[in-house]
């Protein structure tokens, strides 16, 4: 809670943090239950998707979320 004002998210397991956390929140701040915090950090993540690509499909992606400039890649393998 002392961090609250400096953060985008609160994470607590405690119930009192919990119950008097989003009284204090601003509307661009979320509070994260702790074991939902834990459960989601068990699961895969997009980092180690993008592992298990091949070069060609990442590319792909990249280029379609907009974050690979076409022209560069297109100079460096032509």
């Amino acid at each position: 809670m002392y961090y609250l004002p400096y953060s985008m998210a609160c994470t607590s397991r405690d119930e009192l943090d919990q119950g008097t956390a989003p009284l204090f929140l601003d509307t661009n701040q979320a509070v994260i239950r702790g074991d939902e915090l834990k459960v989601d950090l068990t699961k895969p993540d997009a980092q180690s998707l993008a592992s298990t690509l091949s070069v060609n499909e990442h590319l792909e992606r990249s280029i379609d979320a907009g974050i690979a400039d076409v022209d560069k890649i297109n100079t460096c393998l032509g």
